[in-house]
């Protein structure tokens, strides 16, 4: 009988496997560094649904790690001229040039532009979401949360509505609670998102939830190994955990950990003085 149900649960591991969706692919994929396979990936995301704000968002990214943006860019510019009403390419040049903004450290006023106007055009939610990733930008808070709110009103599968809905709550409301369910839904959307478990593991940590927080970093720390994404400040919140509970091994092994995929990071240098610190005065 034991035998049988294992049968069963490898059978039922086999297919999940070989019936992924792209963008979780694409995820994988991209925080490997692979961002051909990962731009593949997030394109036949995009073709299967194109308002999914997720795999959009890291398709763009992967063009700009791939050196193909500004083509693809000037492709989506001539396409709207050719059809200036069409509301998904004008969207798509929102987060084009909100991602371009994001390289150049500028702040993104062309990407609210497009927004703005792909917003005239009719209601939409993927418009919603990146109005308010581009107003998250400018610190302009209350304004983005009404955008997400539209957002997952529209399409309760937005996965990044739930993730910057969260951020504000924990970063700017101090609601680490509230925070964790959208942390929590968007998990549930794509379980194998890194930053949606990074995320998740800020909003326990912040709860006081140690132990659950430390079980999301290491989550995020093996989906996310190379630090692409939010791997590297998974490791320094788990070594703050370890630090504040005085365990000063775990601590120092997480920060060096930290510390090789961030050689010049001071924040970690100083974590791991911290603990020299903590370990002399135990003593």
């Amino acid at each position: 009988m034991k035998r049988l149900a294992s049968l069963i649960l490898l059978a039922l591991i086999i297919f999940q496997a070989a019936h992924a969706s792209p963008v979780t692919d694409g995820l994988n994929a991209y925080y490997q560094k692979e961002w051909s396979e990962a731009a593949s990936n997030f394109k036949q995301g995009i073709r299967e649904d194109p308002k999914d704000s997720l795999a959009l968002v890291y398709y763009i990214v992967s063009t700009f790690w791939l050196g193909t943006s500004e083509h693809e860019l000037r492709d989506l510019e001539d396409a709207l001229i050719d059809n200036p009403n069409d509301q998904l390419t004008q969207v798509k040049l929102g987060f084009f040039y909100y991602t371009k903004a994001l390289v150049r450290d500028q702040k993104p006023d062309r990407a609210l532009t497009e927004f703005r106007d792909a917003a005239r055009l009719g209601p939409s939610a993927i418009v919603h979401t990146g109005l308010g990733i581009a107003y998250f930008d400018v610190g302009n808070f209350t304004r983005a949360k009404k955008e997400f709110a539209r957002s997952m009103d529209m399409n309760s599968k937005d996965v990044l509505a739930y993730e910057y809905m969260g951020r504000i709550l924990l970063s700017i409301d101090n609601d680490p609670e509230g925070a964790l369910a959208y942390f929590q839904q968007e998990l549930k959307l794509v379980p194998q998102y890194p930053d949606g478990h990074y995320y998740c593991a800020s909003a326990l940590d912040a709860l006081g939830k140690s132990d659950e927080a430390i079980a999301e970093y290491q989550k995020t720390v093996s989906l996310d190994s190379l630090g692409v994404g939010r791997g590297t400040d998974a490791k320094i919140g788990l070594g703050d955990i370890y630090l504040q509970n005085k365990q000063f091994q775990d601590a120092r092994q997480a920060f060096q950990d930290a510390l090789k995929l961030d050689p010049n990071n001071p924040v970690i240098k100083e974590r791991i003085s911290q603990v020299d610190k903590a370990e002399k005065a135990k003593k």
